[in-house]
């Protein structure tokens, strides 16, 4: 098993979750609400510290960082993706409330933090 995350330390971190979730939950009137994120599981990447090994009650662990190593056939995996997405298309629908997100920060906040793990 294998978790990565990363907090964020800006100090208006809640703030912008509960408005960036307003706007997924409840979009002003016709408005068409986007997300447009670097996604670098898709790439061919490579961690720039060493992975951390499973150990018990916790999962490996990697830095959020990455170096990129070319574009070996992702365009052309990625076109194709696009294509049979678009082939049968269903709109995603956020159902998560910021305070559900909040929590479970807070939740991993705890657990990687307790000294017993």
């Amino acid at each position: 098993m294998s978790e990565v995350f990363k907090l964020s330390r800006d100090p208006l971190f809640i703030d912008k979750v509960r408005d960036v979730v307003g706007l997924y939950l409840n979009p002003p009137d016709r408005a068409l609400v986007l997300c447009v994120d670097e996604k670098p599981q898709i790439q061919a990447t490579e961690g720039t510290a060493p992975v951390l090994p499973t150990r018990p009650g916790q999962p490996e662990q990697r830095s959020h960082d990455y170096i990129r190593h070319g574009t070996r056939a992702l365009e052309q995996a990625i076109e194709g993706y696009i294509a049979a997405t678009n082939a049968d298309p269903k709109p995603f629908v956020w159902t998560k409330t910021a305070d559900e997100i909040l929590e479970s920060v807070a939740r991993y906040c705890q657990r990687t933090s307790d000294p017993h793990h």
